[in-house]
């Protein structure tokens, strides 16, 4: 049987990446939501245009929650990941 070996580094590099991804979203939330959806003029496209930048601020404040808890769900997995480790060589010297 094959040893699983899950590095701590590499735990927390995609926990990083995860909440830069996150960040990231930000700026793109802001400017969606400065959007002036009245310049388009005729008061039914702007109002499915604001209706539209709502949504997608609402759908990119959910991805970037969602990235955010993944990093976290990531890094407690590395650390339950340690801790049998730990558990596993403390047996094994035992």
């Amino acid at each position: 049987m094959a040893d699983l070996r899950v590095e701590g580094a590499t735990m927390v590099n995609a926990a990083a990446a995860l909440n830069a991804a996150a960040g990231r979203l930000s700026p793109v939330v802001r400017a969606v939501q400065a959007a002036d959806t009245e310049v388009v003029g005729a008061s039914t496209l702007a109002t499915q245009l604001d209706a539209a930048d709502h949504a997608v601020t609402a759908m990119l404040e959910a991805l970037g929650t969602t990235l955010a808890t993944l990093a976290g769900q990531i890094i407690k997995a590395d650390a339950e990941y340690a801790a049998t480790d730990i558990t596993l060589s403390r047996k094994a010297a035992g």
